[in-house]
């Protein structure tokens, strides 16, 4: 008769650490929910992560290129 009990109580031990499992991750889940969720179009070249540099850098030198000609004509007008 021990036996069997002692079987029971395990059973019941390991369906107990499961169903912890489980509600830790099902609110792990729902408290990250958004983090997972959320889809950035463009990244933030304020505070870059290490995969936007690319991006980022790109992005600094295509406003440089935008404004060297004005540059150069302010250059021109401030020696003349």
């Amino acid at each position: 008769m021990r036996i069997s009990n002692f079987k029971i109580i395990k059973f019941t031990n390991v369906k107990n650490v499961l169903i912890g499992f489980v509600i830790l991750f099902l609110l792990l889940l729902t408290t990250h929910y958004s983090l997972l969720t959320t889809i950035s179009a463009e990244p933030n070249c304020d505070s870059p992560g290490p995969g936007d540099l690319d991006f980022c850098i790109s992005r600094i030198e295509q406003e440089i290129g935008a404004l060297k000609p004005a540059h150069e004509y302010n250059k021109k007008e401030l020696a003349g």
